[in-house]
Parts: structure tokens; sequence; C-alpha cells
């Protein structure tokens, strides 16, 4: 293509102006060129003859009306696409959404994963067992025994009916001169 004539070339021949002596020698030995010059002339005459009678006149637009159409749609989609980007995600689409979740599913995965194997690998240090009778000693016999004795609830269930009785009576008399139970 470096030596056949450029688009520029032909408008020139189309519009009559003078090409240079190298560029018209190319078009005279160069078939394609004169075949796509030849199909020019030939468009070029065609739409030259073309006459338009008084029955295929076309009326002049209203260009004011034709103007304030284009803005008025315009405008529309604009405000279409504004309430079509403001979603439940602020805008962004669903893409970036996707993406944290994905990301925050893949760093839980990844804690998780690494818990349990940390999990498997430590093993349970080896305790000794050790006899009631020097945990005792350890401990002390009064410690001991004071894990050993009862509670109030405990008396309370060991009471007969006549303690029962009086202990009822000695709550309600506490109540009646408003004392508190201890």
């Amino acid at each position: 293509m470096f030596g056949h004539l450029k688009a520029a070339d032909f408008m020139n021949l189309v519009e009559g102006a003078p090409l240079p002596e190298k560029r018209r020698l190319h078009l005279e030995s160069c078939a394609r060129c004169a075949n796509t010059q030849k199909s020019i002339e030939d468009v070029r005459n065609q739409v030259t003859a073309m006459q338009m009678t008084d029955d295929e006149y076309v009326p002049e637009p209203d260009w004011s009306e034709f103007r304030g159409d284009v803005r008025n749609t315009l405008l529309s989609r604009s405000v279409k696409r504004e309430t079509a980007s403001r979603n439940w995600l602020g805008g962004m689409g669903w893409r970036p959404a996707a993406a944290w979740g994905f990301s925050m599913a893949l760093v839980f995965g990844v804690m998780t994963s690494m818990v349990f194997w940390n999990q498997e690998n430590i093993e349970p240090a080896a305790q000794p067992v050790v006899p009631a009778t020097e945990m005792v000693e350890a401990i002390g016999f009064e410690a001991v025994a004071g894990m050993a004795q009862t509670d109030v609830f405990d008396d309370l269930l060991q009471l007969n009916e006549s303690e029962t009785e009086n202990l009822r009576r000695l709550v309600e008399d506490m109540t009646r001169n408003g004392e508190r139970p201890q």
C-alpha cells in the first residue's frame, strides 16, 4: 500500500485539484488505483445526476423541537442511570461486595484451619495422678473438713414437723414486725 494513492489524493481528483507528477504516473500504471478512481467518479456522477422534484420535497425539521427532545431524552437517561447505580451496595455494584465476601470467607477459613492444625500438633502434657491421701495432706485436713460441711438448705431438709412449724411462725412474726429474716 506504500505506492498506492491515498484517500486524500482521490478527494483532490474529485474536487479537480492536480496530482503531483509521480502520483499521476502511478495512477496511469496501477490498475487497482484506476479502478478505485473510476468507481469514485461513477458514484459522484450518480449523486450529481439526482434531481429532486416537487413531490419528493422533504420539509426542513423544526430544530428547536428536535433540540428539546434530545435534551429531554438525555436528561431522562441520566436520571435512570443515577437511580440504577444507587442500589443496596451504594452504587458499587455486586463485584466489590462479592470480592469482599469471598476474601472474608477465605480469611475465616485460613484462621480456622490454623487453629485446628495447631490443636492437632499439641500433645497434652501428662499430668501425674496424685492419690487422695497425699492430696489431703497437701491441702490440709481442715480444708477438706470444711468442704464436707452441710449448708443451710441441707439443715432445712432435715427438720421434723414441729421444728418446721416453729420456723414458719418465727418468720411470720419477723415479717409482721418489719424485720427482714436473716
